[in-house]
């Protein structure tokens, strides 16, 4: 990745959390890296013209995953960060009788649908195959 793709990116990605309401981010980080951080946030690299979503901490490697363009990557980066902010809402707001992944999910998508509806829906599929594979 050039550092011009990656300043396209990254500006996406500001423009994504612009979306997101300032109540719920608190202190989840809202910022993109090109190289590992150390501390389990994801960042990006492209080898060989292509764009690796990587999760590492303290030198550990935990994820990679390869998109297929700019979208699926963005896709992954809000989902990991509107999958935080909703189960740190969730934590706040948990009411005991209730299955917490179901609130959680819940306010996942309604974060996501104020970024991208199409999104939402994808995630939303995705929860209800968790949901049903692991009731």
């Amino acid at each position: 990745m050039t550092a011009r793709s990656f300043i396209a990116i990254k500006r996406r990605f500001e423009l994504i959390c612009e979306l997101l309401p300032d109540n719920l981010a608190g202190n989840v980080r809202l910022e993109l890296a090109e190289s590992p951080i150390g501390d389990g946030t994801p960042h990006i690299e492209t080898i060989e013209g292509r764009l690796h979503y990587v999760v590492s901490e303290r030198g550990n490697e935990f994820e990679r995953r390869v998109a297929h363009n700019e979208d699926e990557l963005l896709y992954w980066l809000v989902t990991d960060l509107t999958s935080t902010i909703a189960s740190a809402w969730e934590a706040k707001h948990r009411v005991p009788w209730l299955d917490s992944r179901r609130r959680w999910f819940a306010k996942e998508i309604q974060i996501l649908n104020r970024v991208n509806p199409e999104w939402a829906a994808r995630r939303s599929d995705e929860q209800a195959r968790l949901l049903r594979d692991s009731p």
